[in-house]
C-alpha cells in the first residue's frame, strides 16, 4: 500500500508504502490445461513454464507449455520428435513415461528428466529435450553417463548456475529409503554420474522431500519428506561445493510445520523459503515461509495467512511450483482426491527479478579463429573486435601470437574474422593471461603475461601497434619500460595517457596487490611507477576484472586469493587513480550478489554498469550475468535474465563492448578440458535508457510475515484532500489538493512504482 501527502498540521509531501502482512491467491483463468499430479514444471527466461509426465489416474509421457508472459490462457500440448512409447516405459525408447521422476532446466535451454517410478519400475534413464533451443519442435534425447547411481523414485533435484545437477534421497524398487547425494555435470562433453563424499550426521533416508538452492551461496535447504513410514518435518542444509567432503547440517526452528511428505514449494529471491499443501496424514491446505538467510538462531517457520482474492487453491498435494520474474509464485495441478487441472498465483511472494530486453545471439562468421582461452579483446571506435594471443588448448598446448579482428558493425550474414599478418622486424613473445588497453589515437598495447597457464614466469615487456595504420597488417613496436614488473593474469585499465595495473602473478609465481602504472605520454622510455594507497588494501589476486569508469575510479572484482583453484573471491573494490592521496574503498553493495568467481568477463557501459558474464566458481563453470551501477551512492547487484538461447558456462573467454551496449564474446572453456570458437553477442540496447535518478524500490523487500513502512522520498509538492491512483503499469497518479501555502493544485504528478522509480518530480500540462 502507497500513501501520498495529507495535512498532519500542515501539508506534507511525504510518500510511504507498506508491504501488506500477507500474499494473495489468485486463479490463473486457463481455458486448455491437463489434469495432472506427481509431474514436474520448470520455468524458462522466455516465461514459458514447461510441464512433464506424471499421473492423472494413468501414466503419461507428454510435455505442455504455457507462455505466462503472453497474457494466453491455453497450455499448448507439445509434439516432440520420436514416436510416443507404448503403454509403460521403454529401456532405449526416445520418450520417457515416468511419474515421481525429477526436472531441470539448463542454461543452454535443454529440459533433463531423471529416474522416476514407470509401469514397469523404478529407473534411473536420463533423458533431456531441448525446449528452449528448438521451442516448436523440440527432440527427445537419451544421455548415457558414465558411473553409477542408484535407480530411484521421489528424489529431489537441484540444478547450479555452472549446470551441475544434484540428486537427494530417493526410494528404490525395494522401498529402501535413501540418503546420498549424488551430482552430474549435465552440459559437458562427457558426463559422469559422481557420488559425493559426506561428513558428518546425514539426514534420515526418505522420498519426497523438498529441496531449493541459493544459487548465490550454493546452500541446498531440504525440509520434510517421509522415512520409515514416518512424515518428517526437520530442516537441513548443506553448501555443495566442488571438492572435498561436504557436511550437512540440521537446524531447529522455534517454530515448525506440522509433519507432511508432498509438499509443494520455492526458494524466493530475498532468500525466503516457501511451503504449501501436501500429505500430513490427510491433504493439507496451509502456507509457511522461513527467511534461510537470516543467522541460524533467529530460524523459525512461520504460518502466513494468504489474502483470497478470487477463491484459494484449497487442500492439495503433488503439485508443481515455479517463481516468476515479477515475483509471483505459480502453483499448477496436484490432487486431492482427484487430479487438479488448474492453476493459482501466490502474489507476491518475492522482489521482481530485473529482467531485461536483451538476448544473446550467435554470429555465424567466416573465417573463424581456433578456440582459445586466455586471449585479450578491445574495441575500437568503428566497431572492430580485436583479438589477440591466448592458449591454444589442445593436443599441442600452446600459446599463441595471432592478430584477428571483426567488424562488429555489418549485418548479420556478413561477419567475417581478419586474421592481421605481423611483418616485423621484432616481434612480441606467443602468450596468454596477457592484458590489452586501447588508447585514443588506436594504438593498441599489450602488456605481460606467461607462456603457459600454470606457468610461474611472467613476462613484463610492452608492445605496440598502430590500428589505424593498416587494416591487412599489425607493425609491432617495442617500448622500453624501466622498473618494468613482471606480470599475468592481472588486471589493466587505460586513462589520460596511463594504463594502470593491480594485480596478478608475478614473475616468481606470487600473487599480488599492488598497484602501479605506466605513463604513456613520455618521450624516450617509459617508466613503471608504483603507487602507495593508504588504508586497507584488496587482498592479493589474479584472474580477477578491472575496469576504469567516467569519473577515472578504477573498479576491481572477484579473482582468486591463491593458486589453489579454491579460493574464490566476489568483493568489489575502487580507487581514484587521479587522486595521489586516495585508498582503496571495498564497496558493500546491498541485496544478493554474483556467485565468488574468477576468468568472468567484465565491461562497462556508457552509463556506469559494470557487466559481467560467467567464470568459474566453487560449482564449477558459471554462465550468468549481472550488472552493478558503479557511479551510484548505494551500489547493487542485479542478475540479468536474458531469452533466447545463450553461450553457456564459459570461463577464461574475452569479451569487449560495441559504442552502442553490445557485448562481445569469443571461445572460452565452455567445459573443463573443452574450448570452442563460438562468437555470440549480448544486444542491450535498453541498458542505457535507465536514468541514474531512479530507484529501484523492489529492491527494499519486507518479510510477508513482518511487515514494515519505508519512505520513498519527497516527489512532488506537498498536499492534502486530493485524490490518488495507481495504473496497470504501476504507476501512481495524484491530482488536485489542497497545498495549505499555494491554495488549490490543478496538475496532477506521477510516479512509476513498477521496476525503476524516479525520485524527480514529473508534471503533465
Amino acid at each position: 500500500m502507497w500513501i501520498f501527502g495529507g495535512n498532519t498540521g500542515m501539508s506534507t509531501h511525504e510518500l510511504w508504502f507498506a508491504e501488506v502482512p500477507s500474499p494473495a491467491f489468485n486463479e490463473f483463468a486457463l481455458t486448455t490445461s491437463p489434469s495432472r499430479f506427481l509431474h514436474t514444471a520448470v520455468l524458462a527466461p522466455s516465461g514459458r513454464m514447461w510441464l512433464f509426465g506424471g499421473e492423472d489416474g494413468g501414466l503419461h509421457n507428454d510435455l505442455w507449455y504455457l507462455d505466462t508472459e503472453a497474457g494466453t490462457t491455453d497450455f499448448v500440448l507439445s509434439s516432440p520428435s520420436g514416436t510416443p512409447p507404448t503403454a509403460g516405459f521403454q529401456r532405449h525408447h526416445p520418450k520417457p513415461a515416468v511419474k515421481r521422476h525429477s526436472a531441470v532446466l539448463s542454461s543452454v535451454g535443454n529440459m533433463w528428466v531423471f529416474g522416476g517410478d514407470t509401469s514397469s519400475g523404478v529407473v534411473n534413464n536420463l533423458h533431456k529435450i531441448d525446449v528452449e533451443v528448438s521451442p516448436t519442435s523440440p527432440t527427445w534425447t537419451e544421455v548415457y553417463p558414465s558411473g553409477y547411481i542408484e535407480p530411484r523414485r521421489d528424489h529431489t533435484a537441484v540444478l547450479t548456475l555452472s549446470d551441475r545437477m544434484w540428486i537427494f534421497a530417493g526410494v528404490e524398487q525395494s522401498t529402501n529409503r535413501r540418503n546420498d547425494l549424488v551430482y552430474i555435470d549435465l552440459e559437458a562433453v562427457s558426463p559422469s554420474w559422481v557420488t559425493a563424499s559426506t561428513t558428518g550426521s546425514l539426514p534420515r533416508g526418505r522420498g519426497l522431500p523438498k529441496s531449493v538452492l541459493n544459487k548465490t551461496s550454493n546452500r541446498m535447504w531440504m525440509f520434510g519428506g517421509y522415512s520409515s513410514n514416518t512424515f518428517e518435518n526437520d530442516l537441513w542444509y548443506i553448501d555443495l561445493q566442488d571438492t572435498g567432503s561436504l557436511t550437512w547440517n540440521e537446524v531447529n526452528p522455534t517454530v515448525k510445520p506440522p509433519p507432511r511428505v508432498d509438499v509443494a514449494g520455492e526458494l524466493s529471491s530475498d532468500g525466503r523459503f516457501w511451503i504449501h499443501g501436501g500429505n500430513g496424514g490427510s491433504t493439507l491446505d496451509d502456507l509457511w515461509v522461513i527467511q534461510v538467510t537470516a543467522p541460524e538462531w533467529e530460524l523459525t517457520w512461520l504460518p502466513v495467512d494468504p489474502v483470497t482474492v478470487n477463491g484459494s487453491p484449497g487442500a492439495r498435494k503433488l503439485h508443481s511450483t515455479v517463481i516468476n520474474p515479477a515475483g509471483d509464485m505459480l502453483m499448477y495441478g496436484g490432487a486431492d482426491t482427484s487430479a487438479f487441472s488448474d492453476m493459482w498465483i501466490l502474489s507476491p511472494v518475492a522482489p521482481a527479478t530485473t529482467t531485461l530486453d536483451a538476448e544473446w545471439s550467435a554470429v555465424s562468421a567466416t573465417d573463424t579463429p581456433e578456440g582459445r582461452v586466455y586471449s585479450s579483446a578491445v574495441m575500437s571506435s568503428d566497431g572492430r573486435m580485436w583479438l589477440l594471443h591466448g592458449y591454444w588448448d589442445d593436443f599441442g598446448a600452446t600459446s599463441l601470437r595471432e592478430v584477428f579482428y571483426i567488424d562488429t558493425q555489418v549485418d548479420a550474414g556478413s561477419h567475417d574474422w581478419t586474421q592481421v599478418s605481423e611483418p616485423g622486424p621484432s616481434l612480441p613473445t606467443a602468450r596468454n593471461g596477457h592484458s590489452t588497453i586501447l588508447t585514443e589515437s588506436g594504438r593498441l598495447y599489450v602488456y605481460g603475461g606467461t607462456d603457459s597457464p600454470g606457468s610461474t614466469s611472467a613476462y613484463s615487456d610492452l608492445w605496440y601497434f598502430d590500428t589505424e595504420a593498416s587494416s591487412v597488417q599489425a607493425e609491432w613496436f617495442q617500448e622500453t619500460v624501466s622498473g618494468a614488473e613482471a606480470r599475468c593474469y592481472f588486471g589493466a585499465v587505460y586513462s589520460s595517457g596511463r594504463m594502470y595495473l593491480f594485480g596478478g602473478q608475478d614473475g616468481g609465481g606470487t600473487l599480488k596487490n599492488d598497484l602501479g602504472y605506466i605513463d604513456m605520454t613520455m618521450s624516450g622510455s617509459f617508466w613503471w611507477s608504483s603507487m602507495f594507497p593508504t588504508g586497507t588494501l584488496p587482498s592479493v589476486r589474479y584472474k580477477h576484472s578491472t575496469v576504469m569508469n567516467s569519473a577515472r575510479r578504477m573498479w576491481i572484482y572477484g579473482g582468486e586469493a591463491d593458486t589453489t583453484g579454491t579460493a574464490f573471491l566476489n568483493d568489489l573494490w575502487y580507487i581514484d587513480v587521479e587522486d595521489s592521496s586516495d585508498s582503496w574503498h571495498q564497496v558493500s553493495v546491498s541485496g544478493t550478489a554474483p556467485t565468488a568467481r574468477s576468468e568472468h568477463a567484465a565491461v562497462l557501459s556508457a552509463t556506469g554498469r559494470m557487466w559481467i558474464y560467467g567464470g568459474i566458481g566453487a560449482s564449477g563453470i558459471l554462465s550468468d550475468v549481472w550488472y552493478i551501477d558503479v557511479e551510484v551512492g548505494s551500489p547493487s547487484w542485479v542478475q540479468m535474465i536474458a531469452s533466447g538461447s545463450n553461450p553457456g558456462p564459459r570461463r577464461a573467454h574475452s569479451a569487449a563492448l560495441t559504442a552502442d551496449n553490445e557485448m562481445w564474446i569469443f571461445s572460452g572453456y565452455f567445459v573443463e578440458g573443452g574450448v570452442d570458437d563460438e562468437l555470440w553477442y549480448l544486444e542491450a540496447r535498453v541498458l542505457a535508457s535507465f536514468q541514474e535518478a531512479y530507484q529501484d524500490t523492489e529492491t527494499e523487500s519486507v518479510s510477508a510475515a513482518s511487515p514494515a513502512w519505508v519512505s520513498a522520498g519527497e516527489w512532488t509538492n506537498a498536499r492534502y484532500d486530493h485524490a490518488s491512483g495507481i495504473t496497470a503499469s504501476g504507476r501512481a497518479v495524484v491530482f488536485g489538493g489542497y497545498s495549505g501555502s499555494s491554495g488549490l493544485l490543478a496538475r496532477p504528478g506521477f510516479l512509476q512504482g513498477s521496476g525503476p522509480m524516479p525520485v524527480t518530480t514529473t508534471l503533465l500540462g
